[in-house]
């Protein structure tokens, strides 16, 4: 009888169902709204990105001859679009479309998944809640790059391909470029600078997601509304400080990534292109191509805008991520 009301009460009741399905269904609903987002913001920073790319990394790419080079973002976008075409703003935005989807899944997953254990979730304005906060988005980052970092990869190299014409170009598309390092060099090119990358990811996502919440959390702790115009504001002020810590790693994660699979590389590690930098461009080469990060910022600021508002009006008692 002991087991037989055991296995009973072990078996899910129907509120609990109905709960579950709701919540599966809330999650989806989520995950279809992010990603939407993503998508079309990719889509639409994409020429910026490619711009900032080729910023970063042309006094080190040896398809880029030094007369050849670029003289500031305007002589960029001029250049791009003379040599090689309005499509070629574009070059890199599937295998982007692609990692973006697919890693904000895996990251809104690891993220709730750390809130729930460690109780993060709840409204606590402290700083310990804040700190944990910002361990968990750094966490969930580390751990979905896992999975998407050789896609990054591939978007770089093609971004930072240079060239006027199918014939001359280095990769055609996506899965060109996939077989060539693949056979320049093996699996591991795929993880070219995957440490530092890691460092990035974390310190990046652990600043995004960690003040976001913490703001979020305190306002709805104290249940005061948020205008959209304040929201932007934060907004703003989040993803500038997040991205500006994180540029100087940025570039010299693209640097290697560019420096994979030739024979006269110019460097080959983490503190060789550092010194290498240093030495060449001084503090300011850390920053080359930032100008196009910051016209990016307000974009992005723009989409937790809305994010956030969504859930303002359309679903007032759900907690705000």
């Amino acid at each position: 009888m002991t087991d037989k009301g055991n296995s009973q009460t072990k078996q899910p009741t129907q509120a609990s169902i109905v709960q579950r399905n709701k919540l599966l269904r809330r999650q989806v609903r989520d995950y279809i709204i992010k990603m939407s987002g993503f998508i079309i913001s990719v889509t639409y920073l994409a020429p910026l990105d490619r711009i900032q790319k080729l910023l970063q990394v042309q006094n080190v790419n040896s398809l880029i001859p030094p007369d050849q080079r670029y003289k500031g973002f305007m002589d960029c976008v001029y250049k791009v679009y003379r040599d090689q075409g309005l499509l070629s703003f574009w070059r890199g935005n599937l295998a982007s479309i692609t990692s973006s989807s697919f890693g904000l899944l895996l990251t809104m997953i690891f993220k709730n998944k750390l809130n729930k254990l460690n109780g993060s979730e709840t409204f606590m304005a402290d700083h310990k809640n804040l700190i944990r906060l910002m361990i968990n988005g750094g966490i969930s980052g580390v751990l979905s790059q896992l999975f998407v970092y050789p896609l990054y990869i591939v978007k770089t190299r093609l971004q930072t391909d240079v060239g006027t014409a199918p014939k001359n170009r280095e990769f055609y598309n996506m899965n060109d470029c996939i077989d060539k390092l693949y056979q320049k060099e093996g699996l591991r090119t795929f993880y070219t600078g995957f440490s530092l990358f890691l460092l990035k990811n974390f310190i990046y996502k652990g600043i995004f997601f960690g003040l976001q919440d913490f703001y979020l959390n305190n306002k709805a702790n104290r249940k005061e509304q948020i205008s959209q115009i304040e929201n932007f504001k934060v907004a703003s002020i989040i993803v500038f400080i997040t991205e500006t810590t994180c540029y100087p790693l940025s570039l010299i994660l693209n640097r290697l990534i560019v420096q994979q699979g030739k024979s006269d590389k110019l460097f080959s590690s983490i503190l060789q292109c550092i010194n290498w930098t240093m030495k060449n461009e001084g503090l300011i080469g850390f920053y080359r191509g930032i100008l196009p990060l910051y016209v990016k910022t307000y974009n992005s600021s723009i989409l937790v805008l809305l994010y956030n508002y969504y859930y303002q009006t359309q679903l007032p008692n759900r907690k705000l991520l």
